[in-house]
């Protein structure tokens, strides 16, 4: 039996292919590591599961507060 549209593999080989050439867009801008941080971040503030959002906001949290008292130093000395 021949099946006519997209099965659920395309559509998922479809999705992950789009988000790989979302990565390539935002890598072309030359982000640092802060930068990639802080867009997990943002992004991950748009999560619909709570539960998976909170996770991930505060590994975020935690890594750019530690980039915040290096800056802090660093503008110190």
């Amino acid at each position: 039996m021949k099946k006519y549209g997209d099965t659920n593999t395309t559509r998922l080989f479809q999705e992950r292919h789009q988000c790989r050439e979302i990565i390539g867009e935002i890598m072309k801008f030359g982000v640092s590591e802060n930068q990639k941080v802080r867009i997990i971040y943002l992004l991950s503030l748009e999560l619909e599961n709570n539960d998976l959002m909170k996770e991930i906001v505060s590994i975020c949290k935690e890594r750019l507060d530690d980039n915040v008292e290096e800056d802090k130093k660093i503008i110190d000395i």
